[in-house]
């Protein structure tokens, strides 16, 4: 479990299970191995994401975790308004 303030000030935390926060981002390809196989836990699914990201669900930033340190953030994504 794991809380991080946003820059928008609110506080996330994935301590709730299931959550909004946590998202799994898998590949096209990640994914067709998954499908193919017919008994999969959720602890080996778990294992298999290629991104771990947290989405603000006041202002919608993307937090993009380091695959090899879960507490550390890759990278920010904030929306941008379409014209």
């Amino acid at each position: 479990m794991a809380r991080l303030q946003c820059k928008c000030g609110e506080t996330m935390w994935n301590g709730q299970s299931p959550n909004d926060i946590e998202v799994w981002c898998y590949t096209d390809r990640q994914l067709d191995e998954i499908l193919a196989n017919d008994n999969i836990s959720i602890l080996e699914l778990a294992d298999l994401y290629s991104y771990n990201v947290w989405v603000c669900p006041r202002c919608k930033r993307l937090y993009v975790f380091d695959r090899s340190d879960h507490t550390k953030v890759r990278c920010i994504y904030a929306l941008e308004k379409e014209d």
